[in-house]
């Protein structure tokens, strides 16, 4: 049980080939990632599109990582299904790629702990499901 749950600004920059990026926070729950993300365009900044919410299990989750960088880090989250991410902005993709902010880094380490430990539960639950069937 999570009792300090993560949230983490993202950005989602060069989507839909450079016309457009997402903002959003990305969290955690018990058994799901939580993306919530407005994509706007990159010419003039004005046409936004409605806040979006899109659940994704854990089990689809086949790694999480934080890449980090003196002025920025990143986020990198690989999936076992491509089906997993068709409703983020830029489609249906294996690995997702967030900028994090500087001042965010703290929060998304705890984060990538947080999911790294449940995505170990959820493998373990697995096994011992496994080897009493």
């Amino acid at each position: 049980m999570l009792y300090n749950q993560p949230v983490v600004p993202f950005k989602l920059k060069d989507i839909y080939h450079g016309l457009a990026e997402s903002e959003g926070l990305i969290k955690v729950d018990k058994d799901s990632l939580i993306f919530e993300f407005q994509t706007k365009d990159n010419i003039i900044g004005v046409i936004k599109s409605d806040v979006k919410i899109v659940k994704i299990p854990l089990k689809d989750v086949s790694s999480i990582a934080i890449k980090k960088n003196i002025f920025y880090s990143k986020l990198i989250i690989t999936f076992a299904s491509l089906t997993s991410t068709k409703n983020l902005p830029g489609g249906a993709q294996r690995e997702l790629t967030l900028s994090i902010e500087k001042k965010n880094r703290d929060e998304c380490v705890y984060f990538v702990s947080q999911v790294n430990v449940l995505l170990a539960e959820l493998k373990l639950r697995d096994i011992e499901k496994n080897q009493y069937d």
